[in-house]
């Protein structure tokens, strides 16, 4: 896929069930970076369950934010 250069926004699920975020991005590839590296760091004293992409561009549909 090429990049998607639209602002996006990075939002994850903790297994607690509180909801984090928002991390801003200015594209669809910058945000897979910064869950990449938030799932090689993140802490297991709070396990993230899942992560997901929102943004209001046509662009991004749903078959790609359920590639992450």
């Amino acid at each position: 896929m090429t990049d998607l250069n639209i602002p996006v926004l990075i939002r994850w699920h903790y297994q607690d069930g509180r909801i984090g975020g928002p991390i801003s991005c200015s594209s669809y590839s910058e945000a897979l970076k910064i869950i990449g590296n938030m799932k090689a760091t993140s802490s297991p004293l709070a396990p993230i369950d899942n992560y997901w992409i929102e943004s209001d561009a046509p662009e991004l549909t749903f078959k790609q934010i359920q590639t992450l």
